[in-house]
């Protein structure tokens, strides 16, 4: 992958999970407890909205471990050393 491809994904990632942390702070638990008619936002999109971002976050999170297992594998490996015969030949 490009550095350009690698920084974009990682600026995703820290804009969801903020994003994430301010979901999580809205409390829509709590605001289903006062009268519909105070409600500043429907408690419901709240709950939809982090349940999206936990998919995309989980989604480039799989993608940069795809990345990561790919660039172990293109990695040369030393060749394996071979054993002098027991009969000394």
């Amino acid at each position: 992958m490009s550095s350009d491809e690698t920084r974009f994904r990682h600026e995703l990632e820290v804009e969801v999970e903020a994003d994430l942390f301010l979901v999580e702070s809205s409390h829509p638990e709590e605001v289903l407890a006062q009268p519909e008619s105070e409600w500043l936002f429907d408690p419901t999109d709240a709950v939809r909205e982090e349940v999206g971002l936990r998919s995309l976050l989980g989604a480039v999170e799989a993608v940069e471990a795809v990345e990561a297992v790919e660039a172990l594998e293109a990695e040369p490996r030393p060749e394996p050393r071979s054993e002098p015969s027991a009969n000394g030949a």
